[in-house]
């Protein structure tokens, strides 16, 4: 199994599409703050690492 796979989330203020890796090292259930490379807006992200996919969703962080 590797230990990284990339995944996909549209960007909760500009709808850019932000390519990210999962680490698996890192537990099934991650969440971190990212700066969109686009609009340069502060998001939260939270992914989980299911049986078949990495689940994952950006949130805006709170004004």
């Amino acid at each position: 199994m590797a230990y990284q796979d990339s995944f996909e989330v549209p960007c909760p203020y500009c709808s850019e599409t932000i390519s990210l890796d999962f680490d698996y090292s890192q537990g099934k259930e991650q969440s971190f703050e990212f700066d969109c490379p686009v609009c340069c807006r502060p998001i939260d992200i939270h992914a989980r690492h299911t049986a078949d996919s990495i689940e994952a969703e950006a949130v805006r962080e709170l004004d």
